[in-house]
């Protein structure tokens, strides 16, 4: 309900906290995922707010954002990337530094096959998503999510091997294990 002096868009940002995008984002994929993880790091050392692999194999990741300032940091992260070696396995590549996270998605160097924006009501235009990411965007009354722009597929996207799919599994157990011991 919006209180006197409160806008609309005011009101859908504290109702739409990211605990509650993240629980919409999974009632929306579990029937249709192998695995939904919540704030997981996945690839390149960045955290994922959802991250979902497809019975298939693939990942696709979302990125919240409430704020239009950090959208806008979203868009200027860079670090290390991970490479697959000639034998199979995924390696830091620290030499990679300059990067920036987006420049490696568009150019199929990350390891999923989608990305997506999820923002609070108003604080982007559709002008402001890159190509190569889908946007969705809470509804002006607070109703529910609306995609805005469907996420095109990424070049080059990796299967999640079975080592990925058990590192992500015991990353989710031991995450479920302390939130155990803390109570």
């Amino acid at each position: 309900m919006v209180k006197i002096g409160e806008t609309l868009t005011d009101t859908a940002v504290e109702i739409w906290d990211v605990d509650r995008i993240q629980r919409w984002l999974l009632g929306e994929n579990w029937h249709r995922s192998q695995i939904c993880a919540i704030n997981v790091f996945y690839w390149g050392g960045y955290e994922t707010d959802f991250l979902r692999i497809t019975e298939a194999g693939y990942a696709h990741e979302y990125e919240i954002k409430l704020t239009r300032s950090d959208f806008l940091a979203d868009k200027r992260k860079s670090g290390f990337m991970q490479k697959l070696t000639d034998r199979g396995f995924w390696t830091t590549d620290y030499s990679r530094d300059d990067m920036r996270k987006h420049d490696a998605l568009a150019q199929g160097k990350g390891r999923v096959k989608s990305f997506t924006f999820v923002t609070a009501y108003g604080i982007v235009k559709e002008e402001d998503i890159p190509e190569h990411c889908g946007w969705m965007e809470v509804e002006k009354d607070g109703t529910g999510i609306d995609t805005k722009k469907y996420a095109p597929n990424l070049p080059r996207p990796v299967k999640a091997s079975g080592r990925d799919m058990r590192l992500l599994t015991s990353k989710l157990c031991w995450r479920w294990y302390q939130l155990w011991m803390s109570k």
